[in-house]
């Protein structure tokens, strides 16, 4: 017996739509699991990730449940590297309410990217002091994904 192909793509990659287009686009093209990063599909209702609540967050999850569609990766865009130390604790607060938030929107999984030091690609990504960086937040990232059950 084999298992079933399940489809996913990005949420946001159909642009920006209302909440009953979007999962009608997704059912026409029988895309099943979505990667979700609200405040890209939907930033006039989520103007600031810190505005989200376990009811806006339960809101789109049983949207979509009732759909037949599945938060596979609640996304969460944030640069965890971020050269200045207050915009990263920004994003680090922001990565956080999307771990708190998982479960309500019936998602199991936070992902997110590394960022960078600077604007863009830049070498000062690839020395020690960068790399260093990351684990940190990633080890702060991790003991609150732990702390919620969420990977």
């Amino acid at each position: 017996m084999t298992a079933p192909l399940h489809l996913g793509i990005r949420a946001h990659d159909f642009g920006q739509n209302p909440l009953t287009e979007l999962t009608a686009k997704l059912c026409r093209y029988h895309l099943t699991h979505i990667q979700f990063a609200v405040h890209k599909s939907f930033p006039e209702s989520v103007p600031a990730i810190s505005s989200l609540s376990p009811g806006t967050a339960a809101f789109y999850g049983e949207s979509f449940r009732q759909a037949g569609i599945r938060i596979a990766v609640l996304g969460c865009y944030v640069n965890i590297v971020d050269s200045d130390p207050a915009r990263r604790i920004l994003a680090l607060d922001a990565f956080s309410t999307h771990l708190r938030l998982a479960r309500d929107f019936g998602a199991s999984l936070v992902g997110t990217e590394t960022g960078s030091v600077g604007k863009g690609y830049t070498t000062a990504n690839f020395t020690e002091e960068a790399f260093q960086q990351a684990v940190v937040s990633v080890q702060a990232m991790v003991a609150e994904a732990e702390r919620f059950g969420v990977t």
